[in-house]
């Protein structure tokens, strides 16, 4: 299972991720000024959200994959 985690604390608010998504899988919560998942299911594993935020605030993870290594994803894709 893909889940896309986004740490609120660390989040900026700044939306980045939410104009380089594709699909849109993300969203700006107006009321929290947050980056929040919209369309998980969507999710093309592109990682351009994760690549343009500036404060490190997202992360792709594959939940269903145990011991599958996180970082092998970024080199093959």
């Amino acid at each position: 299972m893909l889940s896309i985690v986004i740490d609120e604390e660390k989040c900026s608010g700044c939306a980045l991720c939410v104009e380089g998504c594709f699909v849109p899988c993300l969203a700006l919560d107006e009321s929290k000024k947050k980056a929040v998942v919209v369309d998980r299911d969507g999710c093309l594993v592109c990682r351009t959200c994760e690549d343009v935020c500036r404060s490190k605030a997202i992360k792709i993870v594959f939940a269903d994959w145990p011991g599958f290594p996180q970082d092998r994803i970024s080199r093959v894709l």
